[in-house]
C-alpha cells in the first residue's frame, strides 16, 4: 500500500469492480465507450489486468477512513527500458472532486514509479 498526504493507494481488486463500473458510467463523457459498462463486461477486463505485469491500477482511498474515492494507474510498464505511462485517473464521485485527492494520488504514484520501480 502506498500512503501520503491524506490518501492511500491500494491495488485494484475484483471486489472494486462494481464501484468502478458505477464511477465510469457516471463519468461516461470522459471516456470513449458509447454504451454503459456492465459488471459482467468488466470481469474479463479485470482477469486480463490481473495477469498483465505491464499494468498496475490502484484505488485511491481517503487515509482517515479508507473510503474509496477514485482510481489511478500505470500502463505500459517496461522494466527493461524503465518507462511507463501514467493514466486511468478518475475521481468517482463529484463530492470527492476538487479536494486534492487526484493531485496527492498522482504524486504518490509517480514517486513510486520513479522510486521503487526505478522508471525514468
Amino acid at each position: 500500500m502506498l500512503v501520503a498526504a491524506g490518501i492511500r493507494l491500494r491495488p485494484l481488486a475484483r471486489d472494486d469492480l462494481a464501484l468502478l463500473v458505477e464511477w465510469r458510467n457516471g463519468s461516461r463523457h470522459a471516456f470513449f465507450e458509447q454504451a454503459p459498462l456492465t459488471f459482467a463486461g468488466q470481469e474479463p477486463w479485470f482477469a486480463r489486468l490481473e495477469t498483465d505485469p505491464s499494468r498496475r491500477l490502484f484505488v485511491i482511498c481517503r487515509e482517515e477512513d479508507a473510503v474509496p474515492v477514485g482510481i489511478v494507474g500505470l500502463d505500459g510498464i517496461d522494466a527493461r527500458n524503465r518507462h511507463a505511462e501514467f493514466g486511468h485517473l478518475l475521481i468517482g464521485e463529484a463530492a470527492h472532486r476538487r479536494q486534492g485527492f487526484a493531485l496527492a494520488a498522482s504524486r504518490v504514484l509517480l514517486n513510486h514509479g520513479f522510486g521503487a520501480l526505478d522508471l525514468h
